[in-house]
């Protein structure tokens, strides 16, 4: 509880649902599922330990060091929480090979507004540092398989490819009440692409040798920019992007 407000910090509200549909035809078999996350927090309540914070927050409320529950943050502050997503699985089979394909999507979104230091405005305006994040997420895959199963001597065999692409934006801003406010912007992409295979070789009624390959190429870049100044210390405006790949056995 806030000594200041009086309002109940750290609650928290979460309400989540998920579904499913699933259908089958002579052709092909098909699921449908979706989900969804909602989280409403309050402010985290922090409060100073030791040093310059820990004594104006000692000088604002004298005693407020050994009463756990008790803060003297008086910024409401906020983390609220989205996600949901949604998968589509088709299978079927041609003659005696079976197919999968599979697409999915996820999305998030994240707001927070929190101070810092956890100590009141009102008690010391030089350490009073506000915290603004809003960051939004999504991602595409796309999944495509084959594979074979039977009692010979190649008892089973599966070859696939698997694409990603995710896109996260964030804004995140700080305000030091008495130097101004700063502002980083930045964007994030990656790209995954996978090809895999798994191959079963049955050795004598007894054993099996499973051997299975995989090659995976990422690319990823990255964009960060400030907007001002007076906390960072100097504006910057950066961007850099990297590839690399490899096969595993």
């Amino acid at each position: 509880t806030s000594v200041v407000t009086g309002d109940k910090l750290q609650d928290k509200e979460t309400l989540a649902a998920r579904a499913t549909w699933r259908a089958d035809t002579e052709v092909v078999n098909i699921l449908l599922s979706a989900d969804l996350s909602d989280d409403n927090n309050r402010s985290v309540g922090r409060k100073p330990v030791g040093g310059a914070l820990a004594a104006a927050a000692e000088n604002f409320s004298p005693g407020i060091a050994s009463r756990p529950y008790r803060s003297v943050t008086d910024f409401p502050g906020k983390q609220d929480r989205e996600l949901w997503g949604a998968n589509l699985r088709l299978q079927g089979a041609v003659e005696a090979v079976d197919w999968a394909l599979i697409t999915a999507y996820r999305n998030s979104e994240w707001l927070e507004a929190t101070e810092l230091l956890g100590v009141p405005l009102a008690a010391s305006p030089s350490l009073y540092l506000l915290n603004w994040v809003d960051e939004s997420a999504e991602q595409w895959s796309q999944e495509l398989r084959f594979s074979q199963h039977g009692d010979g001597v190649l008892s089973h065999w599966l070859v696939g490819l698997f694409w990603m692409r995710e896109d996260i934006q964030r804004t995140e801003s700080f305000r030091l009440f008495t130097a101004g406010r700063d502002s980083i912007i930045g964007d994030g992409d990656t790209e995954s692409l996978a090809l895999f295979g798994e191959l079963n070789y049955q050795l004598g009624r007894q054993w099996r040798l499973t051997v299975g390959a995989r090659y995976t190429r990422d690319d990823k870049t990255v964009a960060y920019q400030s907007t001002s100044s007076a906390l960072v210390g100097a504006a910057f405006d950066v961007e850099n992007s990297k590839d690399w790949g490899g096969a595993d056995l």
